[in-house]
């Protein structure tokens, strides 16, 4: 079910992840005796926020594909369809600012500052920027294909290389040798599982050590862990600061590779209060007077 979806990588180990977890949890019971019930009050019991969101998806996937073979009655409900969906709850996660941009960046290693150069200039993911290789770069472009919609044309990126681009790769070569422009020498060298060298970053590692510098700041000790940005809120805030310097929408969602302009919004919003100009020109010469 899952290979047929032809999903990243990423997506595939933490849709896997997911599905061993509830197997583990809830294996013991016949796949008929869990209902809704059963699943609203393993969902709450045990997840909060977008995790919450992302167990409840990958159970309702699970009881669609058994009812596509006949496991579940068709009769019967998606037990966890009809639980709670927690969508409506909005964005946990705080907006980075980019003074706290700026304090994060100064404290960071030379290779986590590269990482969050490339993606608040170039307003990649993650995946894109700790994956992205020196070959990347033909013809003066990198070529880039964003992951999470790498089934759409608009997800095959060519990014003419700027004067800003070719510096931070220029400063990112340095003693160690590696095919990544995003890279570090580890304790030891090791190649570990899913990485084709041993400079790689991997995305959990490297979302643990993003988090272990933020919270180093103390800039969000009033904020609970779940609420503190993570990278990703590198590339809403870079997003902003184009809108911010007078670039289009159209310009920053090609950039993003987005589908549409109202998720270039969403990425834009929130990071300060916006004014909308309005006319108010009824006469009131007209109203009072005849």
């Amino acid at each position: 079910m899952i290979e047929a979806q032809q999903p990243a990588p990423a997506t595939l180990q933490n849709k896997e992840y997911r599905l061993k977890r509830f197997e583990k949890d809830l294996g013991r019971l016949a796949v008929l005796d869990i209902d809704v019930r059963t699943v609203a009050e393993y969902l709450s019991d045990n997840f909060k926020r977008d995790s919450y969101v992302k167990h409840r998806g990958a159970v309702a996937d699970l009881f669609r594909f058994a009812k596509t073979k006949g496991w579940y009655p068709s009769e019967r409900d998606n037990p966890a369809e009809v639980t709670y969906s927690k969508t409506d709850q909005g964005k946990d996660r705080q907006r980075m600012n980019l003074d706290q941009y700026r304090v994060i960046h100064a404290i960071a290693p030379h290779w986590m500052q590269i990482a969050m150069e490339l993606a608040i200039v170039a307003l990649q993911g993650r995946h894109e920027v700790i994956h992205l290789k020196y070959a990347d770069e033909t013809d003066g472009a990198l070529y880039i294909t964003r992951q999470k919609t790498r089934k759409n044309e608009w997800a095959h990126l060519r990014i003419p290389v700027t004067p800003e681009i070719r510096d931070i790769i220029r400063r990112s070569r340095d003693v160690v040798a590696s095919p990544f422009v995003v890279h570090r020498a580890p304790m030891r060298k090791v190649r570990a599982g899913g990485r084709e060298h041993w400079t790689q970053l991997m995305d959990n590692n490297f979302t643990e050590q993003f988090r272990t510098l933020r919270d180093q700041t103390g800039l969000f000790d009033d904020k609970p862990k779940e609420q503190r940005p993570t990278f990703h809120e590198i590339r809403s805030l870079g997003s902003w600061l184009y809108e911010k310097a007078g670039y289009s929408q159209g310009y920053v969602q090609a950039l993003m590779a987005h589908s549409d302009e109202k998720m270039t919004a969403y990425y834009q919003a929130g990071h300060e209060q916006k004014w909308m100009t309005v006319a108010a020109e009824l006469s009131l010469k007209s109203i009072l007077y005849k």
